[in-house]
């Protein structure tokens, strides 16, 4: 008896595949954060917590300036002189 497997069944497949080998390392990479997250989370003011959470959230429907947020804010000293 012959099967013919169809060539999109086979990209199809490997699509998967990939996307389950993905999964198990966002698993794990979540498994690996978590406790650091809890960590920072508990150590900061929860005010502070929860306006950046409300920022996050708008940053996520909204896109654009809102996205702001997660730029790093960098103040210079004066330069030494050399």
């Amino acid at each position: 008896m012959i099967i013919w497997v169809d060539s999109s069944w086979h990209v199809n497949h490997q699509a998967v595949e990939a996307l389950v080998i993905k999964w198990h390392r966002a698993v794990k990479g979540l498994e690996e954060t978590q406790n650091a997250y809890v960590e920072l989370t508990a150590r900061l003011d929860s005010d502070w917590v929860d306006a950046w959470t409300e920022q996050a959230e708008k940053a996520a429907i909204e896109g654009g300036d809102s996205l702001k947020i997660y730029n790093v804010d960098v103040e210079r000293g004066a330069v030494i002189p050399t």
